[in-house]
C-alpha cells in the first residue's frame, strides 16, 4: 500500500505537488497555532505592552533590533495606518506573523531552487519540522528569524556557478543586511554563510570573471552579522540568556524531542541509504513516535513541556548549521551523494503530520489556559496571587508575564479589568508593578479602562476549568 503511494503520488507527473501541499499544509497547522494566541506564552504579552501603547517599535536590545523590525512591521502598519483598535485582532495579526513568517521562509527556498536541485527543499524543511517540534512554543524567540534569514542566503550562496537573477540578488542582500541585527547566537550560522560568500568570490577570481558586486555586499552585511553577533554573544544585555542557551542546549537530548529531532536528520536528511526498505520503514517508525509525542499535549497541558521549548532554543542557531553540511559533504566527498527519493517523502510527509498533531495539541491546552485565565480575571477583584487561581497547574508559568498577560486579556474583553493576576513572589525582575496605577500600561484608546482597588487587597479566584 505504501509503495502505490508512493508511485502514484511522488513519482512521474506529479512529484512537483509533494512540496507545495506539504507547505500550504503547514502553513494552514502554523495559522492555527496564531488563532489559538500561542505567541503570548512567555513574553508575548510583554511585547504588546510595549508596543500597543507607544504605537511604535520595540527598542530594549540592539542586538535583534532587526528581527523586531521584521517581526513589529505588521502590526505597526496596523496599528498607525489601519487604525485598528481591537487588541485581539492586533494580536492575531502579530502571532501570524510569528508563525508564518518560517514557512515563508520555505516559500522562498521552494523559489530560489526553482532552476536547482529542488531535492535539497528536505533541507529547510526538515530543520522547520524538527524546530517546530522542539523549539516553537516559545515562538517569540527572535532566534526564528535567523532560522528563516539563514536558509534563502544559503541557497543563493551555495551554488557558485549559477549567476543569480536581479530578484535574487536583491534577496540576497536583503536577508544577509537583516542578519547583521537578529539574534546573539547568529554568529555561527553567520560564519559558514560568510565562508560561502568568500568560496564564491574566489571561485569568480579564479575564472578571471568580474567579481559580483552583490555577493560582495551580502559578504560584507555577513561580516558585520559575525562581529557583532559575537560580541553581543560575549557581552549579552542579559547575561542570564547565555547560561540558560547553554544549560538548554546541554539538556536538549535528555528529552525525547531531541532524540527525535536527532534520528529526523539521520533519516531524512542524511546520505543515500543502500537499502530503500531500511529507509522508508525507519522514516515511517519514526514518524510513529513522533505522534505518540504529538499526542501527549492532548491528554494534559502538563505534556507541552513549554518552558523546555524556551530552554533549547539555542538549537536554532545549531541545527540550520547541521542541515546545511549534507549538501557541502555531499559535494567534497561522492560517497555522501545527497538524494532524497520517494522512500523517504512519504516518511517525511507523515513525520510532518504528526508534528502538526503536537502543535494542534499544544494550541488547545494552551486556549484551554487562555480561557481559565480570562474567567479569573472576569470572575475577581483585585491583585491575585497566582497559586489560588489555578493557573500554574497548566504548567505555562512564566513567572514575570503574569500582569502584561492580565492586561492583554482584559484589553481582549473591552471590559473595566477589575483584577491583575500578580507574579511569583520569587519572579525578580518585572515590566511594571500592577499595583501602582502610575506604572499600568496605557490601553485607554484600546478600550481598556482599570477598575482596580485603590489599595492593594488579597483576591483569590478559582473557576472551573
Amino acid at each position: 500500500m505504501i509503495a502505490a503511494l508512493e508511485r502514484t503520488f511522488f513519482r512521474g507527473g506529479r512529484t512537483g505537488r509533494f512540496w507545495p501541499v506539504l507547505m500550504a499544509v503547514s502553513l494552514g497547522g502554523m495559522a492555527v497555532c496564531a488563532l489559538a494566541h500561542r505567541h503570548l506564552y512567555g513574553d508575548g504579552s510583554y511585547f504588546l505592552v510595549m508596543i500597543l501603547p507607544s504605537r511604535s517599535f520595540t527598542a530594549f536590545d540592539v542586538s535583534r533590533q532587526h528581527a523586531h523590525y521584521l517581526l513589529e512591521a505588521p502590526l505597526w502598519v496596523a496599528i498607525n495606518w489601519l487604525r485598528i483598535t481591537d487588541v485581539r485582532i492586533l494580536s492575531w495579526v502579530f502571532g501570524l506573523t510569528l508563525f508564518l513568517h518560517p514557512v515563508a521562509s520555505l516559500w522562498a527556498c521552494w523559489w530560489i531552487l526553482r532552476r536547482r536541485n529542488r531535492a535539497l527543499m528536505i533541507l529547510p524543511a526538515l530543520c522547520w519540522a524538527c524546530l517546530t517540534l522542539t523549539t516553537s512554543f516559545f515562538i517569540i524567540s527572535e532566534s526564528w528569524v535567523g532560522v528563516s534569514l539563514f536558509w534563502p542566503i544559503f541557497f543563493l550562496l551555495l551554488f557558485r556557478r549559477h549567476a543569480l537573477t536581479d530578484a535574487e540578488d536583491v534577496l540576497l542582500v536583503a536577508c544577509s543586511f537583516a542578519a547583521v541585527r537578529v539574534y546573539e547566537g547568529f554568529a555561527l550560522p553567520a560564519s559558514l554563510l560568510l565562508l560561502l560568500a568568500l568560496r564564491r568570490l574566489v571561485w569568480q577570481w579564479r575564472q578571471k570573471a568580474r567579481l559580483d558586486g552583490w555577493t560582495l555586499a551580502s559578504m560584507t552585511c555577513l561580516t558585520g552579522a559575525v562581529a557583532a553577533e559575537t560580541y553581543w554573544g560575549l557581552f549579552p544585555r542579559d547575561p542570564s540568556n547565555r547560561a540558560t542557551g547553554l544549560q538548554g542546549l546541554h539538556q536538549l537530548f535528555g528529552y525525547p524531542q531531541g532524540i527525535l529531532l536527532l534520528a529526523a536528520v539521520v533519516l531524512f536528511a542524511g546520505p543515500r541509504w543502500r537499502s530503500r526498505q531500511l529507509a522508508r520503514w525507519g522514516g515511517f517508525a519514526l514518524a510513529g513516535l513522533a505522534l505518540l509525542w504529538g499526542l501527549q499535549p492532548w491528554r494534559s497541558a502538563g505534556n507541552v513541556h513549554a518552558n523546555q521549548h524556551a530552554d533549547v532554543r539555542l538549537i536554532n542557531n545549531l541545527l540550520p548549521m547541521l542541515l546545511a553540511m549534507s549538501p557541502l559533504a555531499a559535494s567534497r566527498f561522492r560517497a555522501l551523494r545527497f538524494t532524497f527519493d520517494s522512500s523517504r517523502k512519504a516518511a517525511f510527509a507523515a513525520f510532518t503530520a504528526a508534528v502538526l498533531v503536537w502543535q494542534a495539541g499544544a494550541s488547545w491546552s494552551w486556549s484551554r489556559y487562555l480561557h481559565h485565565f480570562s474567567q479569573v480575571l472576569a470572575s475577581s477583584q483585585g491583585y491575585l496571587e497566582p497559586k489560588p487561581t489555578g493557573l500554574p497547574d497548566f504548567g505555562f508559568e512564566w513567572g514575570w508575564t503574569n500582569p502584561s498577560l492580565s492586561v492583554v486579556l482584559g484589553a481582549m474583553r473591552r471590559e473595566p479589568l477589575r483584577a491583575i493576576v500578580l507574579n511569583a513572589s520569587d519572579a525578580g525582575w518585572q515590566p511594571f508593578d500592577p499595583r501602582k496605577p502610575d506604572q499600568l500600561p496605557d490601553f485607554r484608546q484600546y478600550g481598556l479602562a482599570y477598575n482596580l482597588p485603590a489599595e492593594p487587597t488579597s483576591a483569590t479566584a478559582t473557576p472551573s476549568r
